[in-house]
């Protein structure tokens, strides 16, 4: 759906360009720029998420981050604007991304969040990863 949108206000802008106008640049570019990040993001082991006994593993346009069971808190689920996400903090002991992890949760109330639910509901997720985290470590 993001590909066809961002098509359609890159071509938009095309015609505004085309017409004259000049702010046709500017979404030009943006929706442009969506639409890159859009195909990009179909490419196949752009976007994952990998669960192992030791932690998980997303994926997000080809940009790899690991954690450890033990750096979670907990997942939760939260509605953010109209997309449900599964959120979550970091445990005390986790003492990376302080600055970012302070930004996250004045924007959303959380540390971190999954950027994509995997073909699952935000709560069977969390519910999945919960159980993950519940049966290989101590927590």
């Amino acid at each position: 759906m993001l590909v066809i949108i961002s098509l359609i206000f890159t071509l938009g802008g095309a015609f505004m360009i085309a017409a004259g106008d000049t702010i046709g640049w500017l979404v030009s570019g943006f929706f442009g720029i969506c639409l890159v990040v859009a195909i990009v993001g179909m490419f196949p082991k752009a976007n994952y998420l990998k669960l192992h006994k030791s932690g998980f593993e997303l994926c997000s346009l080809f940009r790899k981050t690991k954690y450890q069971w033990e750096d979670v808190h907990m997942f939760k689920v939260k509605k953010m604007y109209v997309n449900t996400m599964v959120m979550f903090n970091f445990s005390e002991q986790f003492q990376q991304h302080i600055t970012m992890r302070k930004v996250n949760t004045k924007l959303s109330g959380s540390e971190g969040a999954l950027p994509d639910t995997y073909g699952l509901t935000a709560k069977e997720l969390a519910s999945l990863l919960n159980t993950y985290q519940q049966t290989y470590t101590n927590n």
